[in-house]
């Protein structure tokens, strides 16, 4: 598994000032100090606190990055985590905006495949977004900003070994 704060993500710039952040803690506003606190919601996953990374919907100049080196070549699953879209307070305050069809790419051996994946459909927790089979070890999944939905979320991927 890869989370947002692990070494294997990243953020790209494709222009200045374009990425998606990185390693974000989410983050409640305390009503009585006026300030913004780190979330401590366990549905998020990543070191404490808990964190997702995000972006508003644009142009796909700003991508997130997860990079993996596999244990071995082979089958494997991806897939991806949304956390729980109202889990940062009263469930009528939702913590990030609606998503949409993400624009991801996989490269893995010198190729680019472009992956599908519906934010709107997506279910809270670990989402399925294929398999894939791979003579090297170095995979990464990039995660752009364009999207038909309000933003985009990089919070985790997870490899599972198929063979």
């Amino acid at each position: 598994m890869i989370d947002d704060l692990d070494p294997g993500f990243s953020t790209v710039l494709r222009h200045e000032d374009a990425r998606i952040g990185g390693g974000v803690a989410v983050a409640d506003l305390d009503e009585h100090t006026g300030r913004v606190e780190p979330s401590h919601d366990p549905d998020k996953l990543g070191q404490i606190p808990h964190t997702t990374a995000g972006a508003l919907a644009g142009d796909g100049d700003q991508v997130a990055v997860f990079v993996a080196d596999l244990p071995r070549s082979g089958r494997w699953q991806l897939d991806y985590h949304v956390p729980d879209r109202h889990g940062l307070g009263p469930t009528y305050y939702p913590s990030f905006g609606a998503l949409g069809t993400f624009d991801m790419t996989l490269v893995a051996d010198g190729t680019e495949t472009p992956v599908v994946f519906d934010g709107a459909t997506a279910e809270t927790g670990w989402n399925k977004l294929g398999e894939y089979e791979f003579t090297g070890t170095e995979v990464r999944l990039e995660v752009s900003s364009r999207t038909e939905g309000e933003m985009v979320i990089a919070d985790a991927i997870r490899w599972t070994p198929l063979d």
